[in-house]
């Protein structure tokens, strides 16, 4: 090595030396003294306890703080300087720590020499602490009590203190964390990061405190799948979404007619759960439907890509399907009052959680499809019961309503009961024909117009009488529902842990016992279920297929036609099963054709409004008592041809069902208020009318006509004809097929 070289070696390693013990100067003295805060520095007693001398944080933090920075640090710190204003959650902090000085309001200064440990061990120092108020954008979160802690790489905010300090919740999920306040749990604030910190963004997503939260433009195009700018501006005009900016030019698709669209498995959409981001849109069909439907407004959650579909007349109408949750609740009536143990059943509880959750019994325990199928051996002995019974009267005049009755008591009183408690016997809580007694008036009953229900201020009066009617009818029903839910608990008690439930009421008793339950359901609770079960399941379908056989008297040819089917589906060995029902089309044609010119309700139960809106541009407010008239619909001249006549030929070959898809067929109701329990009630219609055609020819008794058949009908709840039908049947069938 020559001299020169060796010259420039040695300077070289002086150079390094120097630069090791001035680091170190440079480090000791950080450690000793405090570093400049703000001028002049605030020296405030604190009225606070002082924070402990060590506060262990997790090992996975220990590269966010440092006592001695790395000069490779300090070069990324001055290229790129943290984000202290944006600190992270730390769900292991016990308090909350801040590295910059210039984010406290004012920082107490209590000259004690506290350090932090983090999970490496290693010690980093305290040098007072304050309170912090979140800045703009975010919203005014406090953190009460910050230590300042200057050797900290990011600003830390203990999870625990933030939820406390602010009454809020916090959300963690892959993508980020959502802020809901703790009592409405209404979100506050959501915040995305794409690193494998929890940190508050600066493009974080505040929403509004308000009730109708106010999004940009460009959120909501999101949201409805690229709707349009004509459309954005219509659903400003209306006030049906509330924008906090609007943008003309949302973006090309929108400008150019939605001339692009994105398959769904190339979007990058992170939705976390169902109805995150809802695609909307309104499809126009190349022909008009039979229902005159020529629009249909499409919904497809971008999570689960399920699809919901609304038919619609005209365009004007598109709003009207987001009304349903404004007229979710009911009025507060007498009938449901005094007949229902003060609104605890389904049909009359108001809109909210004990509701929801008995629509959620209703649809997943009571009325769920493998539990439907599990009962259907009790539905198919008590059809072949009514059979027999109707077999041993051949020849004689009958009133076919009364046999109906019991047969669907006796179907529904099994399923829900467990067994037949209203057998003639000494032991009977009540005779057969004292509880449809005690049905008849209880339809009759709450579908009345008390007056005291309009005018409450001489509610009290009771001058129909109805009120006195209402308590006597209640206390019967009362007296029998206890009995039943007696004999179950007793029956509940023998069996012990062996039990199992066979039952509706069981699983009632059952859930009522749930500790997991969001409203607890009471015993009042469980008896009001059990009537709105038994008195629902019982005369719907009685009533109806006593008006079917009705019409088809009045126009023998319908008969010729529904035999005709039935021979050449089912045979003459063999009766209909529930299974056969698809490949009836003209029976079900019958079906749907007598519950619109007879529906079991004329006037669906009454909603109320739940708050200011419009509707085909009339302004509805907050508290108006909706009626539904859907005998009024069933014979609109606009919806239906001939709507007087009994015709099924106009719903063969035709997609119109009764599940509340087709307004213009509401036998159940639609929407979040729909009979829970409509599958149950149009399998027993179908398949009971299904029989009675196939096993027997029916007549007028004596010498009476089809003109001379009386129609009318009682206005109530239901609309059972005003004459019972009386009819003699024969058999058409083998005679060895009614030996059961």
């Amino acid at each position: 090595m020559d001299s020169l070289s060796y010259t420039y070696y040695v300077a070289a390693w002086l150079a390094t030396v120097a630069l090791i013990l001035l680091s170190r100067s440079l480090r000791g003295r950080r450690n000793l003294n405090p570093p400049p805060g703000p001028k002049p520095w605030p020296i405030i007693e604190s009225n606070h306890a002082d924070p402990p001398p060590h506060l262990l944080l997790p090992t996975t933090l220990a590269p966010l703080v440092s006592s001695t920075i790395p000069m490779p640090a300090l070069y990324t710190m001055s290229l790129n300087p943290p984000d202290y204003q944006h600190g992270v959650m730390d769900t292991g902090a016990t308090i909350s720590m801040d590295p910059n000085s210039g984010n406290f309001r004012t920082i107490l200064n209590n000259r004690v020499n506290e350090n932090i440990i983090v999970g490496n061990g290693t010690s980093i120092p305290v040098y007072g602490h304050g309170p912090q108020t979140f800045p703009k954008p975010y919203p005014p979160f406090v953190l009460n009590r910050v230590l300042y802690a200057p050797n900290l790489i990011r600003k830390l905010i203990s999870v625990r203190q933030f939820t406390r300090d602010n009454s809020v919740s916090v959300e963690f999920d892959p993508f980020g964390f959502l802020v809901k306040d703790f009592k409405t749990r209404k979100p506050i604030i959501r915040c995305d990061s794409s690193g494998d910190l929890y940190t508050f963004s600066k493009d974080a997503h505040c929403f509004s405190t308000s009730t109708t939260a106010a999004q940009s433009s460009s959120l909501w195009h999101q949201r409805l799948g690229h709707p349009g700018p004509a459309l954005l501006q219509s659903l400003k005009n209306s006030n049906s979404i509330v924008f906090s900016n609007f943008n003309k030019a949302v973006c090309e698709p929108c400008v150019f007619g939605k001339s692009t669209r994105l398959p769904f498995h190339l979007s990058n959409n992170n939705t976390l759960q169902p109805f995150d981001i809802v695609h909307s849109d309104v499809w126009t069909s190349p022909v008009i439907s039979s229902a005159g439907h020529r629009y249909y407004v499409l919904f497809l959650d971008d999570y689960t890509n399920y699809l919901w579909t609304y038919p619609i007349s005209n365009k004007s109408h598109v709003f009207t399907v987001f009304e349903d949750v404004n007229f979710a609740c009911r009025p507060k009536t007498a009938a449901g009052k005094y007949t229902t143990y003060n609104y605890s059943d389904i049909t009359w509880s108001p809109y909210g959680a004990y509701w929801r959750q008995a629509r959620k019994m209703c649809l997943m325990e009571l009325f769920s499809s493998k539990r439907l199928e599990s009962y259907e051996y009790i539905r198919v002995e008590e059809t072949y019961s009514l059979l027999k019974s109707i077999n041993k009267s051949v020849g004689q005049e009958i009133l076919i309503k009364d046999l109906l009755s019991t047969v669907s008591l006796n179907v529904i009183s099994r399923m829900v009961l467990g067994k037949r408690y209203l057998d003639e016997s000494e032991n009977s809580v009540v005779s057969p024909d004292e509880f449809k007694k005690m049905l008849d008036e209880l339809f009759l009953l709450n579908g009345v117009f008390n007056i005291g229900d309009s005018i409450p201020w001489i509610d009290f009066m009771d001058l129909q009488g109805y009120v006195k009617r209402m308590k006597v009818v209640s206390k019967k029903f009362d007296r029998f529902l206890e009995h039943v839910l007696d004999e179950h608990n007793a029956r509940r008690k023998a069996d012990g842990e062996k039990f199992v439930a066979t039952d509706m009421v069981d699983l009632l008793l059952q859930l009522a016992d749930d500790p997991n339950l969001d409203v607890k359901l009471e015993r009042h609770g469980v008896k009001a279920f059990t009537q709105d079960l038994l008195a629902g399941g019982t005369e719907s379908s009685a009533t109806s297929v006593e008006w079917a056989i009705s019409e088809i008297l009045k126009k023998p040819e319908i008969f010729q036609k529904a035999t005709e089917e039935l021979d050449r589906v089912i045979g003459k060995n063999r009766w209909v099963q529930e299974k056969d029902m698809p490949n009836l089309p003209y029976i079900e044609a019958i079906a749907k054709e007598t519950m619109r010119l007879h529906p079991v309700a004329p006037m669906l139960v009454p909603r109320r409004a739940r708050e200011d809106c419009k509707v085909a541009g009339y302004d509805i407010t907050e508290g108006t008592r909706v009626l539904v008239s859907v005998w009024t619909i069933g014979r609109d001249p606009k919806v239906w041809d001939k709507p007087e006549e009994f015709c099924p030929e106009r719903f063969t070959g035709k997609e119109i069902d009764v599940k509340g898809h087709d307004f213009e067929l509401l036998p159940f109701g639609a929407g979040r208020r729909m009979c829970p329990g409509y599958s149950l009630g149009y399998k027993v219609i179908e398949a009971t009318l299904a029989n009675l055609l196939h096993g027997f020819n029916w007549k007028l008794p004596g010498t009476m006509t089809n003109d001379e058949l009386n129609m009318e009908e009682i206005f109530g709840l239901s609309t059972p004809r005003k004459y019972p039908l009386v009819v003699v049947p024969e058999p058409r069938l083998p005679l060895d097929m009614y030996q059961f």
